[in-house]
């Protein structure tokens, strides 16, 4: 019984976020508490994926654009993924992201002498390409391409692109 009353409330939870103006495609549904807090029709998640318990997925408004999100079909997103997107993030069909993920297109601009706001944040788009795999805690900064078929290890730290059909791990990531 249990069960059956955390899917209907996956598929209340996506109908919701429907109304509220996220793309969603056919057979896709998020878990509980995934937060959208702004600019949801930014968002688009392709059909047949699945976003799992208490993400984030972060759409801000910097210099006048709204940060663009683009999830794939057949996407597995685990619990607790963060997407933090200021300019654009977009990821590739079947890719199967780990628990605890950060995916983020920008950062502050720490160059700047003072006190740092929403002003000083420098931002690259980030592509992570088709049947990448994503392991827990990775963290993927800005102006990152990974191409398809990577394999993105726990706890991995990407500051730069990685090549389709290679394996990254470590801080910073590096080929193994």
């Amino acid at each position: 019984m249990i069960k059956y009353i955390a899917a209907l409330r996956r598929r209340i939870d996506t109908a919701i976020l429907r109304m509220r103006g996220v793309h969603i495609g056919k057979g896709t549904l998020v878990g509980r508490s995934v937060n959208v807090p702004r600019n949801p029709s930014c968002i688009s998640i392709g059909a047949h994926t699945y976003i799992d318990d208490y993400g984030a997925l972060l759409s801000y408004n910097d210099k006048g654009q709204n940060g663009i999100i683009t999830i794939g079909s057949n996407v597995w997103g685990n619990r607790f993924l963060t997407i933090d997107c200021v300019l654009s993030i977009s990821i590739g069909d079947g890719t199967k992201i780990g628990p605890y993920v950060y995916i983020s297109d920008n950062n502050f601009n720490t160059s700047v002498p003072g006190v740092l706001n929403e002003h000083d944040l420098i931002s690259a788009p980030v592509k992570i390409g088709r049947n990448v795999w994503i392991g827990a805690h990775a963290v993927i900064l800005k102006g990152v391409e990974i191409g398809d078929n990577a394999i993105v290890a726990a706890g991995a730290v990407v500051t730069r692109d990685v090549p389709a059909g290679v394996t990254v791990k470590g801080v910073p990531a590096k080929a193994s």
